[in-house]
């Protein structure tokens, strides 16, 4: 029998040229995911949703991210509503690379 090492686990590099949707994700766990995604190398942030970049705390959130060197984007609505969905493909400035 041989000895096999194990191989540290890849540390999580995402693109900071490319975007990532995200749905909803201004609540609570979705900034803990979008600023381990910044502190990963995201730096273009779709998010989808409902009320999305509508509250003070969504926007004090944007300004967070933005003060990191996020782009930010917010589109107005529903992840079932394939106009929505397209709106916000539509904004992204460079290619999408991961749907959260």
């Amino acid at each position: 029998m041989r000895d096999e090492v194990a191989k540290p686990p890849q540390k999580l590099q995402l693109d900071p040229e490319d975007s990532y949707l995200l749905v909803g994700g201004l609540g609570g766990l979705g900034r803990a995911i979008s600023t381990y995604m910044v502190e990963h190398g995201a730096r273009n942030l779709i998010y989808l949703g409902r009320r999305a970049g509508q509250s003070d705390a969504d926007q004090a959130f944007i300004g967070e991210l933005k003060s990191m060197g996020v782009d930010v984007i917010t589109v107005r609505g529903k992840i079932n509503e394939l106009d929505d969905v397209s709106r916000a493909v539509a904004e992204a400035c460079t290619p999408i690379k991961g749907v959260l």
